[in-house]
């Protein structure tokens, strides 16, 4: 990983407000574990920060804290909106009445007329400024949820976490390392370094027993081929981090 993809990633974060996190599906430790963590950090961070995933986390996983944090959907992206130019008319009262399956709004004019062309239709906008990808090699993991909103993810920049060797390079930031044994492996490099950077201590108990249920989830226990000395001196210090904790 080079430093200065690091140094983009904390540069990006550091100027956006508001960051979606999505990690790939189906779910398991490394991408949840790697979303949540980053949500925590985030919030540390004093971001505003919202998890989706298109599914459930397995109940394998609900022992993680902060599951609650993941959301399934981005609800205000299917807002439909309904726009009325009263620049000359004023307003007395707006309602809404249910006709069978029809609901019609009345609106009712104190001074002057309105007619169709003071009325625009607008689908609802998602004011995220940065979206963080979490052990998501293709945007096609992301399911629905990427298929509902293909707008989002052309106006928005992304950061492209990722371990996998198919990784499709679809971040404006491509924060991978084939030979990371998870994504929560590279993500605990990039909070140490960040952390510094802030001079915030952002890997707590929680956040290490993230990341660490990652490592264990991607290296079958250590006993996968992508297991190296690297993910024993990360495991190491993760739960260095938990202990310094009590």
């Amino acid at each position: 990983m080079s430093e200065a993809t690091q140094k983009q990633v904390i540069d990006l974060i550091r100027r956006s407000k508001k960051i979606l996190i999505m990690p790939s599906s189906p779910p398991d430790g490394d991408s949840i574990g790697g979303a949540i963590a980053t949500y925590l950090v985030l919030k540390k961070l004093d971001k505003e920060a919202t998890i989706v995933s298109r599914a459930d986390i397995p109940e394998l996983l609900q022992f993680l804290p902060h599951t609650n944090m993941v959301g399934n959907n981005l609800s205000s992206s299917t807002d439909f909106i309904i726009s009325i130019n009263c620049q000359d008319v004023k307003i007395e009262n707006i309602k809404s009445t249910k006709d069978g399956d029809d609901i019609n709004i009345v609106v009712t004019p104190k001074e002057g007329h309105l007619t169709e062309d003071n009325i625009t239709f607008n689908k609802g906008k998602v004011d995220y400024d940065l979206i963080i990808t979490v052990d998501t090699a293709e945007l096609s993991q992301l399911g629905s949820v990427y298929e509902n909103n293909i707008e989002l993810f052309h106006q928005v920049p992304v950061i492209n976490i990722d371990h996998h060797i198919s990784n499709t390079h679809f971040g404006k930031i491509n924060y991978t390392d084939i030979m990371a044994s998870s994504a929560t492996e590279l993500l605990l490099q990039l909070f140490e370094d960040m952390g510094k950077e802030e001079g915030i201590d952002l890997i707590d108990e929680d956040v290490a027993t993230l990341l660490l249920t990652g490592i264990i989830t991607d290296t079958g226990s250590f006993q996968n081929a992508n297991t190296t000395p690297k993910s024993f001196a990360s495991s190491a210090k993760l739960i260095a981090y938990g202990e310094l904790q009590h």
